[in-house]
């Protein structure tokens, strides 16, 4: 039930090579040792890049052409495209809580409602009748979730509706994002449109949440499963008590 780009973009490629790869502590092991090196190396070049924008700006006599906005914007783009890579890839060492997954979804409602809301959504959160409490890393769970719903926001066609529900089993956590088939044809025309937008909901557009997202569940002893079409919908599932795990060192 995983749905991978066919003749996407750069960033689209990516994610669905990173979606394979976060499956298993040992794929993200060697994709941190792969990819670690050239991560820094980049870094190294995109800071002298950065001090150069800012002499630039300093030093300015006037007022600067109106594209140079556009050239610190896609800038920072690609900074933070860097930070997300190694948001996937490097160690996640989890502070578990015991609680039901509808504490975090109280907590975090509001904000993911506002960015729909910016883009004219609407959020429908369907809880269950019951629920138990479970183990899991509310930092991270919301990190990764914030990540899909500022990609979702941004990507999905104005005034889209979308349902977030959840529940537990003996097996564990069960959380489901889902957009109405009308929406998910027109998604990747609704990101691409987008470009670069400032706006709250998708400034320092998290392209790779996808990933994160696997990432995060994979840390967690969980899955992921996701379906661009006739309807963009994500499945998390993830056990109720975490067993304990040998940390992997960081690289």
């Amino acid at each position: 039930m995983v749905s991978h780009p066919r003749d996407g973009t750069a960033e689209e490629a990516l994610t669905a090579s990173l979606l394979r790869l976060v499956g298993s502590d040992r794929q993200i092991e060697l994709l941190r040792e792969d990819l670690s090196g050239f991560s820094h190396r980049c870094r190294n070049l995109l800071n002298g890049m950065k001090m150069g924008l800012y002499f630039v700006r300093r030093k300015a006599a006037g007022p600067l052409p109106s594209w140079w906005d556009d050239v610190e914007r896609h800038y920072r783009g690609v900074e933070d495209l860097f930070d997300q890579l190694q948001a996937v890839y490097r160690p996640i060492s989890l502070t578990l809580v015991c609680a039901p997954f509808g504490s975090l979804v109280h907590d975090r409602q509001q904000i993911w409602s506002d960015w729909l809301a910016s883009r004219g959504g609407t959020l429908q959160t369907i809880p269950p009748q019951r629920e138990s409490a479970g183990e899991f890393d509310p930092m991270y769970v919301s990190m990764a979730l914030d990540s899909l719903m500022r990609l979702r926001a941004a990507a999905a066609p104005a005034g889209q509706n979308v349902q977030l529900s959840w529940g537990t089993c003996n097996l564990g956590f069960q959380v489901t994002w889902r957009e109405p088939a009308s929406g998910a044809a027109s998604s990747r025309r609704a990101l691409a449109a987008t470009g670069d937008s400032t706006s709250g909901c998708s400034a320092a557009l998290p392209r790779l949440a996808l990933p994160l997202l696997a990432r995060v569940m994979t840390a967690h002893q969980g899955t992921m499963e996701w379906v661009r079409e006739p309807e963009f919908h994500v499945v998390l599932r993830w056990p109720l008590v975490q067993m304990q795990r040998a940390e992997i060192p960081s690289s």
